[in-house]
């Protein structure tokens, strides 16, 4: 059976750069157990957020073991769609 699919967010990555023992961050414990993806959209906050070479050098490392998904018009159109049921949820 493949690995459950889980799109990780610039916080799961900010996280993982800040604290110096990897193996206490979300994404080392996602590795072994998801299919993992990240938007363009993080790609980019992370990138603009790195601090030195070897973060750059890190992330990109990473990148090549996580599928990196495009925006297009359906995929905005969805999560416009769940931001406005979500922001109706939580009002």
């Amino acid at each position: 059976m493949a690995a459950e699919k889980i799109l990780i967010d610039s916080t799961i990555c900010i996280e993982y750069f800040r604290k110096k023992n990897k193996a206490r961050t979300v994404l080392y414990h996602l590795v072994d157990d998801y299919d993992l993806s990240i938007s363009i959209v993080t790609t980019f906050e992370v990138k603009v957020g790195l601090i030195s070479e070897w973060h750059y050098r890190d992330f990109e490392n990473i990148i090549k073991k996580i599928q990196v998904i495009s925006l297009d018009d359906l995929c905005i159109d969805k999560a416009v769609e769940i931001f406005h049921q979500l922001k109706m949820t939580n009002s």
